[in-house]
């Protein structure tokens, strides 16, 4: 029987080889093409700076988180932001306050322009500071008027720039119009003393013509009883208010602060209030800002005259 050949046997070392090489090309395979998955694992492990999940969002405008100011800020001034609806507070009554005699002195005048809300200062026309008074005021923010001096029925001096009851019609007019011209920017005026011109219809008549032909404002500071002035302004339809109270009758503070009182009793009895203090009334400054803030807290707002005056046209 013939015996059949036997393949002949692969040698080890060749088999060795063989896996060697297998062994190596697997491993260059890894190395040279890493698996997709656990490349995008790493670089989302590691935050690219152009991968989009990690990129911020632009903050959505309608839902966005919008700081919300407080209402009581508004009411001293502040702007409510756009779109902002700040809810109307309901007002015990409205405040003016007028400081007179101002233009003898600007370190009387200073600590009065610290008051934090609005107020009105009344300056005397021809005295020494009145100009540079006018500047500091206007700078400050507060409004201005002219505190006109006119004829007192004692027959005291009401100092420079005053009108008489003796003047004819064309002596009011330029009298008036030469104070004025000294203090533009004032929105108005009130009188200085002036219990004799302001009970003397024909005086009025021509210093309230005068103030309509130029859309400026007139306060009565009633220093009589007898004045003429509100039907006068009625009848010519120009913006007219009278005081309520004056402060400072005496320098007493706790008079200062019951007459204080008594103009809030009639803002809130009237809906307004005009107050009128003196520059040289030293307690006046600091007890103005004690009552500022309560009399806020308790619902009465601070206005300047000339957004409390009314137009009697209407």
């Amino acid at each position: 029987m013939t015996e059949k050949k036997r393949p002949p046997k692969t040698k080890p070392t060749q088999l060795y080889l063989l896996l060697g090489v297998i062994i190596v090309l697997l491993l260059a395979a890894l190395l040279l093409f890493p698996g997709k998955t656990g490349s995008r694992k790493q670089e989302l492990s590691e935050g690219r700076d152009d991968s989009p999940s990690q990129q911020e969002a632009p903050p959505d405008s309608e839902t966005a988180p919008v700081a919300v100011q407080n209402p009581a800020e508004d009411l001293k001034g502040g702007k409510p932001l756009p779109g902002q609806k700040v809810p109307a507070k309901p007002s015990r009554g409205e405040l003016a306050i007028i400081i007179d005699d101002v233009g003898y002195s600007l370190k009387e005048l200073r600590p009065l322009l610290a008051f934090p809300g609005p107020i009105t200062f009344a300056i005397l026309p021809g005295v020494t500071y009145s100009k540079e008074a006018l500047k500091e005021i206007l700078q400050a923010g507060k409004e201005a008027i002219l505190h006109q001096p006119m004829e007192a029925i004692g027959g005291n001096d009401p100092g420079p720039g005053a009108i008489y009851t003796w003047m004819d019609t064309a002596a009011v007019r330029e009298q008036l119009d030469k104070n004025l011209k000294e203090l533009r920017g004032v929105k108005g005026i009130n009188n200085h003393m002036g219990s004799k011109v302001t009970s003397d219809p024909r005086v009025m008549e021509v210093v309230l013509e005068d103030l309509k032909e130029k859309n400026l404002m007139f306060i009565d500071s009633r220093t009589t009883a007898e004045t003429v002035s509100r039907g006068i302004a009625q009848r010519l339809h120009i913006p007219y208010q009278e005081r309520s109270v004056f402060l400072d009758n005496t320098q007493e503070r706790e008079e200062i602060l019951q007459a204080f009182q008594e103009g809030l009793q009639k803002a809130e009895k009237n809906g307004r209030a005009i107050m009128i203090g003196h520059v040289w009334c030293h307690e006046l400054a600091e007890i103005l800002l004690e009552v500022y803030p309560q009399a806020l807290e308790e619902g009465f707002e601070f206005l300047s005259v000339s957004d409390l005056i009314d137009d009697t046209a209407e």
